[in-house]
């Protein structure tokens, strides 16, 4: 208000809202949407900043369906981050999953609210983080992820059937935008695995620590929208979607 002649420039995801920013209430705001990344520019991207894998990592990726998935530089990142190797993760889930480790990996020395709790994670697990069987194994013996599995996948279900809200949209707009839900409604869905309140609180402070989820305001939402599909996948991979509805449920 006090410089009306600044210029401001705003950078979002398309799916963190959903509706027009410009309005008949609104003046006109110029929007631009920036395009998926070329075959060129992912190559480029890998030789620039994973200056030892980039080519290798680029042979790999080159005229394969699996180059659509890293066609942003938020994808390229993690990937560069995961391939210490010069090795693509197979697929969205165990992309996702490695983010997860990583991020365990970050919390655990630190973070007493995770460390601390045996419920979440089991002290066998904590000591085993860097120890993996596969590509997409996750701690299981824990609350923190087969709660967080489950979590998402009632999720989908509620998106479905329309009982959750777009971001910046009603519930039944049907639009694709990213799904988010209500503070006091997520804890009633997570009150399905856990009974205490200050627990399903404490579970969510904690997958945001691990930027898995995030709470805007009243909300609550996964960080990255393709977690909330490929995280029941990670814990439960041999699972078909309706046994993952009975461990949802029970």
């Amino acid at each position: 208000m006090n410089h009306p002649s600044v210029r401001v420039i705003f950078s979002c995801r398309t799916l963190d809202y959903g509706s027009q920013l410009t309005t008949k209430d609104l003046p006109r705001i110029p929007q631009v949407e920036i395009t998926a990344l070329t075959d060129l520019q992912i190559e480029q991207f890998l030789r620039v900043y994973s200056p030892v894998h980039g080519e290798s990592l680029w042979r790999q990726l080159k005229y394969t369906p699996q180059a659509d998935l890293y066609r942003s530089p938020y994808y390229l990142k993690l990937l560069i981050d995961q391939a210490h190797a010069g090795k693509i993760p197979k697929g969205r889930t165990a992309l996702f999953t490695g983010f997860v480790r990583a991020m365990l990996q970050r919390e655990i020395p630190d973070n007493e609210r995770l460390r601390e709790q045996d419920w979440l994670l089991t002290e066998r697990e904590r000591k085993r983080i860097d120890q993996w069987q596969n590509d997409y194994e996750l701690p299981k013996r824990g609350k923190l992820f087969n709660t967080l599995a489950a979590f998402a996948f009632q999720l989908q279900q509620k998106q479905r059937d329309g009982e959750t809200d777009n971001v910046g949209n009603s519930g039944n707009s049907g639009n694709k935008s990213q799904v988010s839900i209500d503070f006091d409604d997520a804890l009633d869905v997570l009150s399905e695995q856990i009974e205490d309140e200050k627990q399903q609180e404490h579970l969510l402070n904690i997958a945001v620590d691990l930027q898995i989820l995030d709470m805007p305001g009243d909300d609550v939402l996964f960080v990255i929208n393709c977690c909330r599909n490929t995280l029941p996948r990670a814990i439960w991979p041999n699972v078909s979607a309706r046994q993952r509805q009975k461990k949802a449920v029970h």
